[in-house]
């Protein structure tokens, strides 16, 4: 950052710039096509040091009180606070002395806070203090167990001990009409003679009423194991990260438990028997951060299942109030180590069975063989890539990973994912100009599947299906390309033998927009038509303005051409030769065209039927192998044929086509 009042020169211009107030630096009389460049008048100024003493000198259910040294070159100080340590702070004030307090917070919530030193003149500021920390908490002045001294209990899942009451006063706070926001009360037992701590078995209790100045709480318990316990209350004003346990009981003097304590007697019901274990314990899956475990459904025999403890490493680690439950997933696992657990059936009687088959899985990724396997239309060009967010696809580069192609419309490729992992992904034939696109897949919407480890580790992705618009389209095949492709052309490529007067046609993949058209060219050019547009098949058909010509090589090329925007990328360039008549073929051309003029009286005389009988003569003279008399009667023909159009008698267009028939076949007999 630069400071306020800090001047440079512009080294190109000349003129003076001056950083203002607001930290910006104006240019002006810039010349166009040109610039400035400005140069520091002189060295800049340092920021003030960083605070290094952030402390919290007093909390209260509603602030807290922050102080600080001062710090060289700072003339105040930003505040900063965060419900998140490390980061997310936002401005809450800015003072010049070393000491803030923070005040209409919310109680038993943790808060974060920074100071940051700054120079006013300048605007140049330090960098972070210090993190400090502190919970907004009520400090709570006294609570006790109110009642009762004593609790018998028959043990069961469905029906829980009397209610425990229990009193709490917190000066200022409790003596206000209702309950106490934010407060937390609890009601737990453990064995006799120890001292209540987390390690006992807590129940949350529920605000009864106003006793006075203190507040009053209600509970109950559900033990599930016989014998005698002590009992007590507790109470939270942090939001449970501390608790205050009660001073006083109802029987201080009780000889089982002493103090602030009730005693709970927990005896058997008329059911003491244990269902039966459960059976075939299995590992479902592993990730970095869980470990699935499945097992048979129950028989519950008896009728009375309530449910299943699961034990990990010899410690129960949760509770499964559900008879008909057959899997559990442990979350509360550190990647990368192994564990072992066991699982006990239990009745609502808490009568345990015994322990099931043990089982033993590390916390880690499974990875699973999934073999993408998708199909293509017939006409797709060059080779299909599949992209997606895995780290393997780029991601998201259209054309680093290659299929393999299995035949002419199917591809696949295989890869090691890790169980679980939830994957988006598409085909493309190598750029995003060539990606899949139709149906539900266009612009940013993707195919998307999950890795499952199944029963082999092993995953087939079939994308194959062709009976599009019957289910979710990512679970088919690619049904279009986003770029137009021509899929058929007419005449076909290498086509002999074509029509003079044939037509060409290119079919494509996607409906074309106006003005698509193709070059056709010959040893001429360009040959010139008109192109027509066969919408609902997708076909542009280009129509010759006059007959090709005959045996003729023509190339058809088409390149650039636009479908709703999205451009052509596969360039098309094919040819076909016309039709060349065979040289007795040609004879028969000559002879019918003389004998259509000798009809329509182009002749004087018989001149015209003697140029018949030559044009037969040269015929017969070529199939019996004597080139050379055939030549002598066609150039007779060509130089009466020049008369004739001298004379008037021929029009000079019907003299060009004789001569063209006559010395074409002079040519070839001379070859």
């Amino acid at each position: 950052y630069l400071p306020i009042g800090a001047t440079f020169t512009d080294a190109l211009n000349g003129g003076s710039y001056t950083v203002d107030a607001a930290g910006n630096i104006v240019l002006s009389s810039v010349p166009g096509m040109s610039g400035a460049v400005l140069v520091l008048d002189g060295a800049l100024s340092a920021p003030p040091v960083a605070v290094s003493d952030l402390m919290v000198t007093a909390v209260s259910s509603s602030s807290i009180d922050l102080s600080w040294s001062s710090a060289a070159g700072a003339s105040s100080y930003d505040v900063y606070r965060s419900l998140l340590s490390g980061g997310g702070y936002a401005l809450i004030g800015n003072v010049t002395g070393t000491s803030f307090s923070d005040t209409g917070l919310t109680v038993a919530t943790g808060y974060h806070y920074v100071v940051v030193g700054r120079d006013d003149a300048t605007g140049l500021k330090a960098a972070h203090s210090n993190e400090v920390s502190a919970i907004t908490a009520y400090t709570i002045g006294w609570a006790n167990l109110q009642w009762s001294p004593t609790l018998n209990h028959t043990i069961s899942t469905l029906n829980r001990t009397e209610n425990v009451y229990g009193q709490i006063w917190i000066d200022g706070v409790t003596g206000q009409p209702g309950a106490t926001p934010g407060l937390l009360a609890e009601v737990g037992f453990g064995p006799v003679s120890s001292t209540p701590s987390d390690s006992w078995t807590w129940a949350s209790m529920a605000f009864n009423t106003d006793a006075g100045n203190n507040d009053e709480y209600v509970g109950t318990m559900l033990p599930d194991a016989l014998g005698t316990f002590c009992y007590t209350t507790r109470y939270s004003g942090d939001g449970g990260n501390s608790w205050f346990y009660a001073l006083n009981g109802p029987d201080e003097g009780n000889p089982t438990c002493p103090g602030p304590y009730g005693v709970l007697t927990v005896v058997a019901s008329a059911d003491t028997t244990a269902p039966s274990a459960p059976t075939n314990l299995a590992i479902a899956g592993t990730t970095i951060g869980s470990i699935s475990l499945v097992w048979d459904a129950h028989p519950n025999t008896a009728g009375d299942l309530h449910g299943f403890e699961l034990y990990r490493d010899g410690t129960r680690i949760a509770t499964i109030a559900n008879p008909a439950a057959t899997s559990y997933t442990d979350t509360a696992v550190t990647t990368g180590t192994t564990y072992s657990y066991t699982l006990v059936a239990f009745d609502t009687s808490f009568n345990r069975s015994g322990e099931s088959n043990a089982v033993a899985a590390t916390a880690e990724a499974r990875m699973v063989s999934v073999t993408f396997t998708v199909g293509v239309p017939a006409y797709t060009p060059g080779t299909v890539y599949i992209v997606g967010d895995l780290a393997e696809f780029g991601p998201w580069n259209p054309g680093l990973v290659p299929m393999t192609q299995v035949d002419a419309t199917t591809w696949s490729y295989t890869l090691d994912i890790a169980d679980g992992t939830a994957v988006q992904y598409k085909f493309t034939r190598g750029n995003w100009d060539t990606v899949e696109a139709w149906g539900a897949i266009t612009g940013l919407t993707n195919r998307a599947m999950t890795v499952n480890y199944g029963s082999s580790g092993m995953q087939l992705v079939d994308l194959t299906a062709t009976d599009w618009g019957t289910g979710p389209d990512d679970t088919k095949a690619v049904q279009l390309w986003r770029d137009p492709i021509v899929t058929a052309v007419s005449p076909a490529n290498g086509a002999t033998g074509v029509a003079v007067n044939t037509a060409v046609a290119l079919t494509w993949s996607l409906p074309m927009d106006a003005g698509t058209s193709f070059t056709v060219s010959g040893p001429g050019g360009n040959v010139a038509g008109a192109f027509a547009a066969d919408t609902t098949n997708q076909i542009i058909t280009f129509t010759p303005a006059a007959p090709l010509a005959q045996g003729t090589t023509y190339t058809i090329a088409a390149s650039g051409q636009v479908s709703n925007g999205n451009v052509q990328q596969v360039p098309v360039t094919f040819s076909f030769t016309t039709y060349a008549p065979t040289v007795a073929e040609r004879f028969d051309a000559l002879t019918a065209k003389l004998q259509a003029l000798t009809n329509a009286g182009k002749f004087p005389g018989r001149v015209g039927q003697n140029l018949v009988i030559r044009s037969q003569r040269a015929k017969l003279y070529y199939s019996l192998g004597f080139n050379k008399p055939a030549i002598l009667n066609l150039n007779v023909i060509v130089s009466v044929t020049n008369a004739m159009e001298n004379a008037g008698f021929l029009s000079a267009a019907d003299a060009a086509e004789v001569r063209g028939l006559a010395t074409g076949l002079i040519a070839t007999l001379l070859e």
